[in-house]
């Protein structure tokens, strides 16, 4: 089976469908999901053609933003102000979350999300339940 992209369908999509004449219609749906998916614009109408010329460029952004926020779970936003390491090695020597964030210049939220997750990475999902069955 042949390995597709995705690619998001904008609404003005529809719009320049509704408005084409019926026998045009269909070429345009299969031009448009073949660009979409496979990234080759195939051979149709001058018509077809003209128009799918003005929508390419929006298709190939949206593409191109879907695939830099999937590489590595990302979304896209803002990136990480400090690593976590500098946070997780003054908590292990014992400083308060309120020193830390002073000294790296972060907030005292980001610190306790930072070492939230870090205890919950080093102990685990099955932690509580080994806890529990665990002899003493």
């Amino acid at each position: 089976m042949a390995e597709y992209r995705d690619f998001l369908f904008r609404s003005y999509f529809r719009t320049c469908c509704d408005s084409l004449p019926t026998e045009l219609r269909d070429e345009f749906i299969i031009t448009l999901i073949t660009y979409g998916t496979e990234g080759t614009l195939i051979k149709s109408s001058p018509y077809i053609t003209g128009l799918m010329n003005s929508i390419i460029p929006n298709i190939d952004k949206s593409c191109e933003r879907f695939r830099r926020a999937s590489i590595g779970g990302q979304k896209g936003g803002r990136p990480r102000r400090i690593s976590r390491s500098p946070v997780i090695n003054l908590y292990k020597l014992h400083w308060t979350q309120a020193a830390i964030a002073k000294q790296l210049a972060i907030s005292r939220k980001s610190v306790q999300r930072i070492i939230c997750d870090w205890k919950l990475l080093a102990v685990g999902p099955n932690a509580i339940e080994d806890n529990e069955s665990a002899p003493e």
